[in-house]
């Protein structure tokens, strides 16, 4: 009798052990389960798959509207839909037109525009095409072109206020784009005030990626010889050949020698004028004693720009205002603003350039 307690005793400690066991081990893959089953199912991408088209017009002349047609034909099962178009250059890249949508086993066409004005080298752009709903990009158009051109850096040169006791260099290049053979057979100005010395140039390897390389170097330095107070003007000619063709290129150059009046700065660059007014100004310091500020008349060689002249402290301030005109246009303007007194005679003159720019 007692040795059967006994092993009941024992048999109890053995199922009890072997329920705790497949408790804890029952608890620790409900853990495990726990910990691999995520809070937030992940979200699928809507956008299966995007397309490339390529277009290289290859060497261009600048000034040029080139036109493309880029077919894509789609190869799914699923029908393409294009509600929104963008590109890199909304100046100068455009979309004619494109395909509302293409069905499967169908071929769409894209037609796309560059406009090469005003472009150099290489020029690469691009054209975006997204489906209607949701908004994905399907379609990515590369369009390159190589424009040819040759101009210099900086095209006009303003040399602001100069003084024959003081010297004065600036610098120039002459610049080549998708022309190999191109190079400056002269350089000349017929102002004695300048000079002009050739200097070894290299390109960077920046704008040889772009099929841009510089051809001729300049340092052109103001003399003062030979001259007097108020404005001054020239122009720098260069001579460019290239194979049997003869281009030149013709660079203003403008000043000012202090004199009666000192102007700074000399010259008042507007810069683009597209949609608001843009205001400059200037300072004058009046040097003759006989000289009255207060009776000088300013006028403008365009009506477009407004003049106010009146002093502030020790010198006198010109404002300049110009608006944008109410029709559109591209269009390069340079002028003076001439200050008379009341004898008419012209006491100063200060040059002026804009460009407005309200086509956009």
């Amino acid at each position: 009798m007692r040795y059967s307690v006994i092993c009941f005793f024992v048999l109890s400690l053995f199922l009890t052990s072997c329920h705790k066991q497949e408790t804890t081990s029952s608890e620790s893959e409900s853990s495990k389960t726990v910990q691999k089953t995520p809070s937030v199912a992940p979200i699928k991408s809507t956008l299966e798959r995007s397309y490339f088209l390529k277009h290289n017009f290859g060497d261009v002349d600048a000034g040029q509207k080139l036109t493309c047609s880029l077919e894509l034909k789609n190869e799914t099962d699923k029908l393409m839909s294009f509600g929104f178009s963008s590109t890199s250059c909304g100046a100068c890249l455009s979309v004619k037109s494109k395909p509302e949508k293409i069905e499967p086993g169908k071929t769409g066409i894209f037609e796309l525009e560059f406009d090469t004005t005003g472009k150099r080298g290489l020029t690469p752009q691009h054209a975006y095409f997204w489906d209607a709903e949701p908004k994905t990009l399907l379609v990515v158009a590369d369009i390159t072109a190589t424009i040819r051109a040759i101009w210099t850096d900086p095209e006009m040169i303003a040399l602001g206020n100069l003084s024959t006791n003081e010297a004065h260099k600036t610098k120039l290049y002459v610049m080549a784009a998708g022309l190999p053979d191109a190079k400056v057979t002269s350089a000349e100005c017929d102002a004695s005030w300048l000079t002009l010395t050739s200097k070894p140039v290299e390109t960077s390897k920046e704008l040889k990626s772009q099929s841009i390389r510089a051809i001729d170097y300049y340092e052109i330095e103001w003399t003062g010889k030979d001259t007097k107070p108020g404005n001054l003007a020239t122009k720098i000619i260069f001579h460019v050949q290239n194979g049997n063709e003869d281009k030149i290129l013709e660079v203003p150059v403008s000043g000012y020698l202090s004199g009666d009046v000192e102007i700074v700065p000399a010259q008042i660059v507007f810069g683009r004028v597209a949609k608001d007014e843009v205001v400059r100004t200037c300072t004058l310091t009046f040097k003759k004693p006989n000289i009255d500020p207060t009776k000088i008349k300013c006028t403008a060689d365009h009506d477009s720009i407004k003049v106010n002249f009146a002093k502030s402290k020790n010198t006198f301030v010109l404002t300049t205002r110009i608006a944008p005109p109410s029709e559109t246009t591209n269009q390069l303007i340079e002028g003076k603003i001439t200050g008379v007194d009341e004898s008419g005679e012209t006491i100063f003159s200060v040059p002026y350039i804009a460009f407005f720019n309200t086509s956009l």
